[in-house]
């Protein structure tokens, strides 16, 4: 009986707590990736959301003098969702004179006569810089930005004299200030205008996601 019971086969305490430790170490970057990509994609759908709601409300905005015209304080908040949408009041950027490319200091020049419709510009940490962009195209084109860094990127629209082709810029990610209006210094006329900063905030729980800017002008 003694020798039954001495050969017979069982899972030791040892064995349970050496199985339930290498089940852990293969579970756990499972469950990590499978977090990190849950967040990932909650914050990708955070930042195309944000990025939508701004150029939703910038177009209201500019489309619209009596949005901005009727509110009593230097900002409105709008709430969609879990999101915050701060439109603010326009500030004059200038008087009497048209906003044009002169003095613009931009670290890189595009022409949009030489890309392709859809052209993508990716901005991070390492290469963030103001680009000036020529709207010298044949076509209506559109450019995406995506701004993977923590800076403003500055986006500075160039329209040559005589071309009315749109190039329309869509926000993928980040902080991005779009400065619209701007005339090739040859091409201004006599008639000056005053020049108003136009600026939409989305944030959520106060953390900024995207930021858009442009300027009007107002005869």
């Amino acid at each position: 009986m003694f020798k039954d019971i001495k050969n017979s086969q069982g899972i030791t305490l040892i064995e349970i707590i050496l199985s339930l430790a290498i089940l852990g170490i293969i579970i756990y970057p499972i469950s990590t990736l499978f977090i990190t990509s849950i967040n990932s994609n909650i914050a990708a759908r955070d930042y195309l959301t944000a990025t939508q709601l701004a150029q939703k409300y910038m177009e209201k905005v500019v489309a619209d003098p009596t949005y901005y015209m009727n509110m009593t304080e230097k900002k409105t908040t709008e709430i969609e969702g879990d999101l915050q949408v701060i439109v603010y009041e326009p500030t004059e950027v200038s008087k009497g004179y048209d906003f044009h490319d002169s003095g613009i200091s931009a670290t890189k020049t595009i022409n949009a006569s030489n890309i392709s419709d859809g052209y993508k510009i990716v901005f991070d940490n390492s290469n963030i810089e103001s680009t000036k962009i020529i709207c010298d195209a044949n076509t209506i084109k559109t450019i995406s930005i995506a701004n993977d860094s923590d800076q403003l990127a500055k986006i500075y629209m160039i329209y040559p004299k005589g071309n009315t082709n749109r190039v329309f810029i869509n926000i993928l990610k980040g902080k991005v200030a779009i400065f619209e209006n701007l005339e090739e210094l040859d091409s201004i006329n006599e008639n000056k205008n005053t020049v108003y900063k136009l600026k939409v905030q989305v944030k959520k729980d106060d953390t900024m996601l995207t930021e858009l800017v442009r300027l009007k002008t107002i005869d």
